[in-house]
C-alpha cells in the first residue's frame, strides 16, 4: 500500500508526499522485497529532483543488493546501477553490472539489448584513443581478460587487440602476447588482416627468441595477393629469424634484390655474426669512407657502425685501415672514439669471445625496434 501511494503521489507531482511513503517503506525492516522496490523508488524520484548525486545514488543502490537477492528484483536493481554508472561516466563498473545480469539472469529478454550496451561500453574503452588510454597498463590487461569476448570482429577489433598487444609487449609479457595473436590469427581472422596479424605474431616471436616458430607462422599464412610493403616486411622479419638460427644462406637468399636501409641493418649483423670480415667491411666502407676522407663530423646514429667497422678492420687483419679511420675520424661519441683508440693501441691483445657484449654493440636489436614501432 506504502508503494502505491509513494508512486501515486509521485506521478501526481506531489513529490515530497510521496517521498514521505516511500521512505517509511523504505526504513520497514521485516519487508526486504517492499524495502528494495521502495528504494529503487525513492531514488529515482530524488535523481528526478536533482536531490542525490550519481554517486550518492548508487551508494543508496549498491546497500540494497544485501537486502534482496534473485528474482527480477534483483536484476531490476543491477540494471538500474548499470544506467547510473554509465551516465556518471563509470564504464568499467557499468560493463560489470550489466554482466552480472546476463550471468545470472540469461533468460532475460533484455540479453541482446545488454549485450549489445556491453559492447558498445567495450568498444569506447578499448579501441585506440579510447578510456583505455589513461588507466595503467596492468589494469587495461585484466580488464580485457575479463570482457575479452566482446572484442567485434573486423577492423575495429583488429585495432582493440593490436592496442592490448602492444600493452603486453611494453611490459616485456611477450607470451600473453603471442597466445592473444596466435588466438585472432587461428580463430578470428581471413585475408589481408589475417596475414597482417601474422606478421606482427612472427616479429613477437622474434623479440621472444622464437625464430623458428616465427618463420612457421609467417610460411603458413603466405598469399599470392598482399601488398608489396607487407611482402618486403614479412621478408625482412623472415631472414632475421634465419639469422638468428645460423642459417646465413637463407638470409642472404632472402636480401638478395633487397638493398634497403633495413635490410642492410640485416646485412651487417649477419656478416658479423658470420665473421665474414671482408664483405662487412665492404659494406660499412660504402657508406662512411668517403665521410671521412672529407672530414666530416659522423654523429650518434652513426656510432656503432663505426665501431663495428673498427672490428672488422682488426678481425679481417686490415690494420693499416684501422689506424687510418682512428687517425681521422671525427664523431661526437667520445665512447666510439675511445673504443675504436683502444682498438687500434691494442690490435694483437683484444679478447673477441664476447666482443659484441664488451663493444655494447646494440644496433642488432635496431631491426626489431624499427618493427616494433612500424608494426604496433
Amino acid at each position: 500500500m506504502l508503494l502505491l501511494k509513494g508512486r501515486l503521489y509521485s506521478r501526481l507531482q506531489d513529490f515530497e508526499l510521496a517521498k514521505m511513503y516511500l521512505e517509511e517503506l523504505r526504513n520497514t525492516i521485516d519487508d526486504p522485497f517492499n524495502r528494495v522496490r521502495a528504494e529503487i523508488e525513492l531514488v529515482t524520484l530524488k535523481r528526478s529532483t536533482k536531490e542525490l548525486t550519481y554517486d550518492e545514488a548508487i551508494k543508496r543502490l549498491d546497500r540494497m543488493k544485501i537486502v534482496w537477492r534473485s528474482d527480477n528484483l534483483e536484476k531490476k536493481l543491477g540494471l538500474y546501477m548499470a544506467e547510473l554508472y554509465a551516465e556518471n561516466n563509470q564504464l568499467v563498473e557499468a560493463m560489470r553490472e550489466y554482466n552480472y545480469v546476463i550471468k545470472n539472469f540469461y533468460g532475460s529478454s533484455y540479453y541482446i539489448e545488454l549485450t549489445s550496451k556491453m559492447i558498445k561500453i567495450f568498444n569506447s574503452i578499448f579501441t585506440p584513443g579510447g578510456f583505455s588510454e589513461v588507466l595503467d597498463d596492468f589494469y587495461v590487461i585484466s580488464l580485457f581478460n575479463e570482457f575479452r569476448e566482446l572484442t567485434p570482429i573486423g577492423a575495429v577489433g583488429d585495432d582493440i587487440v593490436i592496442s592490448i598487444a602492444r600493452k603486453f609487449i611494453n611490459l616485456d609479457l611477450l607470451e600473453m602476447a603471442e597466445s592473444l595473436l596466435d588466438h585472432q590469427v587461428k580463430f578470428r581472422l581471413k585475408g589481408e588482416k589475417k596475414v597482417t596479424i601474422a606478421s606482427n605474431l612472427a616479429l613477437v616471436y622474434l623479440m621472444n627468441n622464437k625464430p623458428q616458430k616465427a618463420i612457421d607462422i609467417l610460411n603458413n599464412t603466405d598469399r599470392d595477393n598482399y601488398t608489396y610493403k607487407e611482402h618486403l616486411q614479412r621478408l625482412r622479419i623472415k631472414t632475421k629469424a634465419f639469422i638468428k638460427l645460423n642459417d646465413y644462406k637463407s638470409a642472404f637468399a632472402l636480401l638478395k634484390n633487397d638493398h634497403h636501409i633495413e635490410a642492410n641493418l640485416l646485412r651487417e649483423e649477419a656478416y658479423f655474426k658470420q665473421g665474414a670480415w671482408l664483405k662487412l667491411i665492404d659494406l660499412l666502407e660504402d657508406r662512411f669512407m668517403l665521410k671521412i676522407e672529407k672530414n666530416q663530423m659522423l654523429y650518434d646514429l652513426d656510432s656503432e657502425d663505426i665501431v663495428k667497422l673498427a672490428i672488422a678492420y682488426v678481425l679481417g687483419k686490415q690494420q693499416d685501415k684501422l689506424e687510418y679511420l682512428n687517425n681521422n675520424l671525427r664523431t661526437a661519441n667520445e665512447n666510439a672514439q675511445k673504443i675504436i683508440s683502444y682498438l687500434a693501441e691494442n690490435y694483437d691483445k683484444v679478447d673477441f669471445r664476447n666482443l659484441e657484449k664488451t663493444t655494447a654493440i646494440q644496433s642488432f636489436t635496431q631491426f626489431l625496434e624499427m618493427y616494433k614501432k612500424k608494426l604496433f
